[in-house]
């Protein structure tokens, strides 16, 4: 097996340089694919081959299949090559059509229109498919449309436009790159939602959600404090002004208000303790591993899973299988394993920003935090307890910066204190939280 453990990284590597490629290569699968089985088969051939020099070679075509692999994984989940996908209907774009949606996500709502992520089921009648983005005007109806609802709609499909000046952020292909070609335009009064809504497993956790948004609401938070209290929980930041996102990102503190390590990390030690008074026998181990798995990926799926919440819950769950199984877990394999499978499930999240800023956070802090935290060993728990919270933040602020320049143009001064502050009271607030819901 030593032969072929050279580092991951390279894989990982030329698999994402696979997925940057498909965007400027001819959109065909089947070359795609019988390029992967024949450099897969020489592969095994130089496997077997008794040759002194063989490895070199079989490590450049491996580091090839994984780049061929990355291109297939961007073609598979395009939904324009189906044939009846809405952007293939050329005499819809601009017209008013009637549409048949399932809902996917609520977003952020507006001053004047609520907005969510729909797939089309059908148009005017023709079986379709593809994602949208959903504009309904009068924001009062929104708490009758939620996750896996079924509603028809009759409205305006405008495919997206580029946009025509140079440098200004491009809307339209950062809707592509989640697979979102068009917005539809309505009225509250032109749609009809069905009684049978589609019950699958975000539906489940939308239903959750609320109930659980319910029971905070019973202890007299004013909607501001509400707002911020479900974001802190379960990551949900749709309801949140602008001001205070502002504010806190200004801070250094918005990470707080979306699902992380963090979270996830305190998750996993509440179920570890609960589960403590099993014994570790081997059925007792499995049957601890399970509840584990289980509870760190419906804690997922509760938040959205977004991406830092799949970063944060796959490597946890790496890490609870390593220690089932008695084994260090070499925590950079573990981040770059992680890493392949999400971008494997979902492409697009390599170009999302909190996937980007996730993980360069992430690196740095398991790179760069211990060499600062060497640089001064303080004798004091307490002193020594404040000197991590300092070297963690430092690190992910250093492996942000560059993203957070190119992205937000801007640098938020103030995180050495706010973290100081806000990281304790987080732990306690994560507590509370658990035990008010």
């Amino acid at each position: 097996m030593k032969a072929i453990q050279f580092p991951l990284v390279k894989i990982t590597l030329f698999f994402i340089f696979g997925l940057l490629l498909a965007d400027v290569i001819p959109h065909n699968l089947k070359i795609v694919f019988c390029l992967i089985i024949f450099l897969v088969s020489i592969n095994f051939i130089i496997f077997y081959n008794k040759a002194k020099y063989k490895w070199p070679f079989f490590e450049i075509i491996t580091l090839f299949i994984s780049m061929l692999i990355g291109i297939s994984t961007v073609l598979i989940h395009d939904d324009t090559r189906l044939s009846n996908h809405y952007i293939h209907f050329d005499n819809q774009n601009e017209k008013t059509s009637f549409f048949n949606l399932t809902i996917t996500e609520k977003l952020k709502k507006s001053s004047s229109k609520n907005r969510y992520v729909a797939i089309i089921n059908s148009l005017n009648s023709k079986t379709a498919t593809g994602k949208v983005i959903l504009n309904i005007a009068d924001g009062a109806h929104d708490d009758l449309i939620d996750v896996g609802t079924n509603i028809n709609v009759f409205g305006l499909l405008y495919k997206n436009k580029k946009s025509q000046n140079p440098g200004q952020f491009n809307y339209a292909n950062y809707l592509q790159k989640k697979q979102i070609y068009a917005q539809i335009f309505s009225n509250y009064n032109d749609c009809q939602i069905e009684k049978t809504p589609s019950k699958s497993l975000n539906y489940y956790a939308g239903k959750l959600r609320s109930k659980i948004i319910k029971n905070l609401q019973k202890n007299n938070f004013n909607q501001a404090e509400l707002n911020v209290v479900v974001a802190l929980l379960l990551g949900q930041q749709q309801e949140i002004s602008p001001e205070i996102l502002k504010d806190y990102q200004l801070a250094g503190a918005i990470h707080v208000l979306s699902v992380s390590g963090l979270h996830v990390g305190f998750i996993l030690l509440f179920i570890t303790w609960l589960l403590s008074p099993i014994s570790n026998t081997k059925n007792g181990l499995r049957f601890k591993l399970i509840v584990t798995l289980l509870s760190l990926w419906m804690f997922g799926i509760l938040a959205g899973l977004a991406p830092c919440v799949l970063r944060s819950v796959t490597m946890f769950s790496f890490l609870a299988i390593g220690n089932f199984m008695r084994r260090s877990v070499n925590i950079y394999h573990t981040l770059l394993v992680s890493m392949l499978l999400i971008l494997l499930i979902e492409p697009s999240f390599l170009f999302d920003v909190g996937f980007q800023l996730s993980y360069s956070a992430l690196f740095f802090i398991v790179w760069l935090q211990p060499l600062l935290s060497a640089v001064y060993v303080p004798k004091s728990k307490v002193i020594s307890y404040l000197w991590d919270i300092v070297t963690v933040s430092f690190a992910a602020q250093i492996g942000t910066f560059p993203l957070s320049i190119y992205y937000f143009h801007q640098f938020p001064g103030l995180f050495f204190v706010t973290n100081l502050i806000i990281l304790p009271a987080l732990t306690v607030i994560l507590a509370l939280g658990l035990v008010v819901i």
